[in-house]
């Protein structure tokens, strides 16, 4: 039916040899899952809505961050309201062939007829339906060329949302990680009236997709139900993609070291692995650059210990990998959503505090610092420039006009001079911050360190018994 290499998937209610998904297989999601369920109620009960004058909703975008399941959420509205899930890609529907892309819209559409009460699901609709540009000149081949063909593809799709044919049975889904891109007539009312934002899991939805893929694993239940909660805080900012590579990680890891079910030093291990990137077995590091960076490290864990604004550090590690052949420190994830002047201020010493370190035991300047002097740069510009926490641009924000680079329509050459400065100014008060906090604790850090190159490793639990056996602490 379908010509050329055109790829779809039908999936009917009842087919044995494919899953049925509904929101108990989807971790989390809790707001996405509420408004989603009232479009599982228009597709199994429409005349309730019908009989009080009701136009059910056409369609409905789901967009947000990748690896978040919003293939798997539309595949489970089908199966919560028990209807055919019709799944096709808008790449498939972009071919160099005049004439195509609309034929295939004309023949899914077609198809989806057929199969009604159904769900049309188009993955990556921004493929198929990016803005036009307005020029559609004739150009290269035939009548067309690549614009016309584009424009074309999107005008058929147009019309068999909203246009010549009726589609009362037809329930029109798209999934996109660029819904800026695309064309304003694709979702406007009557075609993908409904647009439902797919974020990044919480910390308890987290736990939630922890517990799903950890489902699918050999793991001990005890260790599924109370380790699960400590791996969500351990991994603020993971999509569900990311949690499941863990849990696989985690499997591979076990058997790797044939063990009988997956444990807990298995899930550390992935973690480390995919934060910090594989363990480097045959390192080309010097014993003197180990101690360097276990110096460099020790700062940072001591300042971040110490700051009343920040969080603990959760694991401190000199072992070479493949992303960080110095080691890494993975700090606990902050739970207010507001960041305070304090809060950067902090951040920003924090970030200073292992090349301080180095400097007053070793009083050497490595380039270890370079990630975290670009992380501070931005930090630092971002208080003045976007935020308005400085005095040389007060309750002002280019944030918008600084990531377009268009700083001199904006302001003058004197005020680009003023916030340089005071950028600067504050950078270093914070790195003297830094150092009188180091040289008054010289002793503790140096304890830290050592005890750092002996282990290689540390975790919180170790931080803070080693500071509290060997303070107290003493604040500049």
């Amino acid at each position: 039916m379908f010509s050329g290499s055109f790829k779809y998937e039908v999936i009917l209610p009842g087919d044995d040899t494919k899953p049925k998904t509904t929101f108990k297989d989807v971790g989390g999601q809790h707001e996405a899952k509420v408004e989603l369920a009232e479009i599982v109620d228009f597709l199994k009960d429409r005349k309730k809505y019908t009989d009080l004058g009701a136009k059910i909703p056409s369609g409905a975008l789901l967009s947000g961050p990748p690896g978040n399941g919003k293939t798997l959420l539309a595949r489970a509205i089908a199966g919560e309201a028990s209807v055919p899930f019709i799944h096709t890609a808008g790449s498939n529907f972009i071919d160099r062939i005049g004439g195509l892309g609309p034929k295939r819209i004309r023949q899914i559409f077609k198809l989806s007829r057929e199969h009604a009460p159904c769900i049309l699901f188009i993955d990556e609709i921004d493929a198929l339906a990016s803005g036009r540009n307005g020029n559609n000149t004739y150009k290269g081949f035939g009548q067309g060329g690549e614009d016309y063909e584009k424009t074309a593809t999107i005008n058929q799709l147009l019309v068999e949302m909203d246009g010549l044919y009726s589609r009362d049975e037809i329930f029109v889904m798209g999934a996109t990680n660029r819904d800026d891109t695309l064309d304003s007539a694709v979702t406007r009312p009557g075609r993908l009236d409904r647009k439902v934002y797919i974020d990044n899991p919480t910390e308890s939805e987290r736990e939630e997709v922890f517990k799903i893929h950890m489902s699918a694993i050999k793991v001990n239940d005890d260790l599924r139900r109370d380790y699960a909660a400590r791996l969500a805080a351990c991994t603020p900012g993971y999509s569900g993609a990311d949690i499941a590579n863990i849990c696989n990680e985690a499997a591979i890891q076990a058997a790797r070291t044939v063990s009988s079910s997956v444990q807990e030093k298995d899930f550390e291990a992935a973690l480390e692995r995919i934060t910090a990137g594989l363990e480097k077995k045959s390192s080309s590091v010097s014993e003197e650059e180990v101690r360097l960076s276990a110096y460099y490290i020790a700062g940072q864990t001591f300042l971040s210990w110490v700051l009343p604004t920040l969080t603990p550090v959760l694991k401190a590690s000199i072992v070479a990998r493949v992303n960080n052949p110095l080691g890494f420190v993975q700090f606990a994830p902050r739970k207010e959503l507001l960041a305070t002047k304090d809060h950067l201020l902090d951040l920003l010493c924090r970030g200073l505090a292992g090349k301080a370190s180095q400097v007053i035991f070793f009083d050497k300047h490595t380039d270890q610092a370079h990630k975290d002097l670009k992380r501070i740069t931005d930090v630092a510009y971002a208080m003045v420039a976007d935020h308005g926490m400085g005095k040389s641009a007060p309750n002002l924000s280019f944030q918008e006009a600084r990531s377009q680079q268009r700083r001199v329509n904006l302001w003058s050459n004197q005020l680009q001079h003023e916030m340089d400065e005071e950028v600067s100014t504050i950078v270093q008060d914070q790195y003297e911050r830094a150092i009188a906090i180091i040289k008054l604790n010289k002793e503790l850090i140096d304890k830290l360190s050592c005890r750092l190159y002996e282990k290689k490793t540390l975790n919180e639990d170790e931080v803070s018994t080693l500071i509290k056996e060997h303070g107290p602490v003493v604040e500049p």
